[in-house]
């Protein structure tokens, strides 16, 4: 397409070469980026949602327009983040931009300013990804901590497309969503007050499938979100104080609130963990927790 061979003319990117030849984009791609990215979920969803109705005399399930929705509105989310994996394995294998647990390149700006058309693709579907996912969470009630989660990290991936952090762009913004995609599938089974998208007795009809998913979400949660992430934060602390060192913070705003940012997703980790540990124990018990009126 011709508006691919001049940069100022690039509105929309898409491919890793889009923003290799982009650089940094610009607030217009920016804008124009993220609303069709939101566009483009915003029709998958809704796609979805018409094959299941086409479907809906296969299973009882399906039959209900509200487990229609929460249907399509998971699956969405699986496909969302299984992209977001295999971006961020792509990245962390590359090393496009940076090891970020080699020392051969000095903690700091060095590392912390590197540009990555990669990084930058993933941070600018994750801003379209979390105003969809802030729009759902306010739409279903999900809870003010979901809410506010979308909320902030829409926000730290926009700070990212600076250029900004790309090197822990592989892990936050995308192994990390290993664990997300067996969420987006586990909590139509369970009935608490984190889930607004329960299928009324999935777990009684499909008890081993629950069974699976819940162990496998259980463990790698574990192992990403509370053994590697606060390790790989560890590391991000240390780039950031040494930025603070070398006098090259580009922006108070965006420096303080990744920190802060990080402390809350961090403590977020473990508030999460400690319910996933309950329901766990819950299922292996036999019973499912009442929904928290």
């Amino acid at each position: 397409m011709e508006y691919l061979n001049i940069r100022t003319d690039y509105n929309i990117l898409f491919t890793v070469e889009d923003y290799n030849n982009a650089g940094p984009p610009t607030s217009q791609q920016i804008v124009c980026t993220s609303i069709a990215y939101f566009i483009g979920l915003f029709i998958f969803n809704g796609f979805l949602y018409l094959l299941l109705t086409f479907f809906s005399c296969l299973h009882r399930y399906l039959g209900n327009a509200s487990n229609r929705f929460k249907f399509a509105r998971q699956f969405t989310a699986f496909s969302a983040f299984t992209y977001l994996v295999y971006d961020g394995v792509a990245l962390a294998l590359s090393n496009e931009a940076g090891d970020m647990f080699s020392t051969d390149v000095a903690f700091g700006s060095a590392r912390m300013f590197k540009f990555s058309p990669t990084a930058s693709r993933m941070c600018m579907f994750h801003v379209a990804w979390e105003i969809k996912n802030f729009m759902d969470s306010v739409y279903a009630k999900d809870g003010i901590e979901h809410i506010v989660h979308h909320a902030v990290t829409a926000l730290l991936a926009y700070f990212g497309l600076h250029p900004y952090l790309h090197i822990y762009v592989s892990f936050f913004f995308g192994l990390s969503e290993i664990s997300s995609m067996a969420l987006a599938l586990i909590v139509l089974f369970v009935n608490d007050r984190h889930s607004q998208v329960y299928i009324q007795d999935i777990e009684k009809d499909y008890p081993t499938l629950q069974l699976v998913i819940g162990g496998y979400f259980s463990l790698v949660f574990f192992i990403v979100r509370v053994i590697a992430w606060p390790y790989v934060s560890y590391l991000f602390w240390k780039d950031n104080y040494a930025l603070f060192m070398e006098d090259k913070i580009h922006s108070n705003i965006a420096f303080y609130i990744f920190l802060i940012a990080n402390l809350f997703l961090t403590t977020l980790q473990i508030f999460w963990f400690k319910d996933i540990v309950k329901n766990l124990f819950n299922v292996l018990n036999g019973g499912s927790k009442k929904k928290n009126e």
